[in-house]
């Protein structure tokens, strides 16, 4: 595992152009090795949102991340587009730094991202949740070095299977964490960018 990349990571900003700015300004700033997304980049996952959102991504930075419960596939698509690795929960993306070190990064998506997200609360579906889950707990490589979930309920989960890494960032919960977990790991909650 890396020990000295930098990463910039963020979640929740549920499309408020400031908070994107604000995001896209650090990573310009910092010039991180990696940057990364838990979701919920959008409210309503709908083209007006998705193209502001393809407009604060620095194209020259290396930006992974994963769908929040508010984004779909016209955030999935522009993502995409910008050059941003969506994760899937059977892919793993293992990245070469320029210190000569590697990083993989693991996770899946939120099920309940497949909006169009209109209006209203979407139940989070177990049978969608369970499915996600044994995806990952099947394709989970060996010793990933950062874990993906948007809800930090899956990453609790994954952890009681066993799947872990030594760096876990979700979001969605709107309230920032942080967490050691048994001995080698260091789990971060984002908390919201913007309140949404």
């Amino acid at each position: 595992a890396p020990n000295d990349a930098l990463i910039v990571s963020s979640s929740d900003e549920h499309f408020s152009e400031v908070m994107l700015s604000a995001r896209s300004n650090l990573v310009q700033l910092l010039d991180p090795d990696l940057s990364i997304t838990t979701g919920d980049l959008s409210n309503f996952d709908n083209p007006l949102e998705a193209s502001v959102i393809a407009s604060i991504h620095a194209p020259d930075t290396r930006t992974v991340g994963i769908l929040g419960n508010h984004d779909g596939k016209v955030v999935e698509k522009t993502l995409d587009d910008a050059g941003v690795v969506v994760l899937e929960s059977d892919e793993p993306v293992t990245y070469d730094l320029d210190n000569g070190q590697t990083i993989t990064i693991f996770g899946a998506n939120d099920p309940r991202y497949t909006a169009p997200f209109t209006s209203g609360w979407v139940e989070r579906n177990e049978g969608d949740i369970a499915k996600t889950i044994d995806s990952l707990k099947k394709n989970a490589p060996e010793n990933p070095d950062i874990l993906l979930m948007h809800n930090p309920n899956d990453i609790e989960t994954l952890n009681e299977m066993g799947i872990s890494a030594p760096l876990e960032l979700s979001g969605h919960a709107h309230l920032q964490s942080q967490t050691i977990v048994g001995n080698n790991t260091y789990w971060i909650s984002q908390g919201a960018l913007s309140g949404g």
